[in-house]
């Protein structure tokens, strides 16, 4: 199905092992580019969280940002890292000794100190396992706005696949007058001039008009391009790229098809192609 790469999603929760909080947010890319912003103690969870990502997400630039906030009852599951708050006092002498009106630090100022105050191992286990399991919930949330959007987005571009379609199909029913008309324009110049023209040559002529102004080709390789592009919105794979490529193919025929243009049908009917053309084009950016 048709996925959207731009989503965001946000979850939260408090209970007893404190508040966390994840947002997932995401925009186009030509690769998977996952970043995290991770508290100190959820370092240790990104590998798992990487992987969780790239098992459902291809494509795009994607920003992974948690916040924690331990509870404030949460005396009897935190403990103080008596080696990180040494180290950070004796920075603070460091530096006092230098800069001898410094303001001493208080403690409130040593315990947020990132590292000062950690969670048990017992408490820690379980913390990671609650804050996994709100990622999955932010991780579900976020698919489920890709999958909507996607869904928006397969709508947008098959609305003017549709179009794209009429367009084409008038040209190709009014060609044959166009060309007809071409031919007798040219006979009735020479009958006007009353020039004597071989007519095996004039036949030779009006075969060669007559291909130069065809444009079976291009309008055939159009409505291929039209099918694929349809059958592609409806698979279940990944698509982003290959819809990029059929809307530049389609882009290259509609160009043909202008080059060729020899009445103001088909020069209007290219113009609004290459619009259409566009508008689909801009919207692939956004698909996975």
């Amino acid at each position: 199905m048709v996925k959207s790469m731009t989503a965001f999603a946000r979850t939260q929760n408090e209970g007893e092992l404190g508040t966390v909080v994840w947002e997932i947010k995401a925009v186009n890319g030509r690769y998977l580019d996952v970043h995290f912003r991770l508290p100190e103690v959820f370092h240790e969870l990104e590998p798992v969280l990487r992987e969780k990502i790239k098992q459902q997400i291809s494509r795009g630039r994607v920003e992974c940002t948690a916040c924690y906030q331990a509870p404030i009852t949460a005396n009897a599951a935190m403990q103080v890292n008596v080696d990180v708050m040494n180290e950070l006092l004796a920075m603070t002498q460091s530096v006092q000794t230098v800069f001898t009106q410094a303001a001493q630090p208080s403690v409130s100022d040593i315990l947020r100190w990132p590292g000062v105050v950690e969670a048990l191992e017992m408490d820690k286990k379980k913390l990671h396992e609650y804050a996994i399991q709100l990622f999955e919930q932010a991780l579900e949330q976020f698919n489920s706005t890709r999958n909507r959007e996607g869904t928006q987005l397969k709508e947008y571009i098959e609305s003017r696949l549709i179009s794209v379609s009429q367009q084409v199909t008038q040209v190709e029913q009014e060609m044959p007058a166009i060309i007809k008309k071409h031919r007798d324009m040219i006979l009735g110049r020479f009958e006007e001039m009353k020039v004597s023209v071989d007519p095996e040559r004039l036949e030779q002529e009006m075969v060669m008009l007559a291909q130069r102004l065809d444009v079976a080709e291009e309008i055939n390789r159009i409505q291929t391009h039209v099918t694929e592009v349809t059958r592609v919105l409806s698979d279940d794979e990944i698509m982003g790229r290959r819809l990029d490529f059929l809307m530049q193919e389609l882009n290259r025929e509609v160009n043909t098809l202008g080059s060729k243009s020899c009445h103001e049908l088909t020069s209007h009917a290219a113009v609004e192609l290459k619009v259409l053309i566009e508008q689909m084009r801009e919207q692939v950016q956004n698909i996975e």
